[in-house]
């Protein structure tokens, strides 16, 4: 995570690390948006995309999952959560998040 500032590469450790520690295992995250251009600005969302087994694919549903965590950690996360299965190139928002983001996992 060169390209991430400090403050922003510790959040995102301390998030996968509470939900590795609360069950929820991540098989893969990206970092993607403007911290992943360098384009990042003061009031800029940490956008993570995180891929697991557990995730139904029910974008709303796996959100409330991890909302209490999410938001224990910082309010500037924004997380979309995805099924394992349906994390591909084949799927246009995966497929955008895996050749512009940084894979963090």
């Amino acid at each position: 995570m060169d390209k991430i500032p400090d403050s922003v590469s510790n959040i995102i450790n301390n998030y996968l690390a509470l939900l590795r520690d609360n069950s929820i295992p991540i098989d893969q995250a990206y970092l993607f948006g403007s911290y992943s251009k360098g384009i990042a600005g003061e009031w800029s969302d940490i956008d993570i995309a995180l891929a697991s087994k557990v995730f139904t694919g029910n974008r709303f549903r796996d959100r409330d999952m991890i909302r209490k965590y999410t938001l224990s950690v910082s309010s500037l996360l924004e997380v979309i959560p995805f099924n394992i299965n349906d994390f591909n190139e084949g799927n246009p928002l995966a497929g955008e998040i895996i050749r512009t983001g940084i894979k963090l996992i």
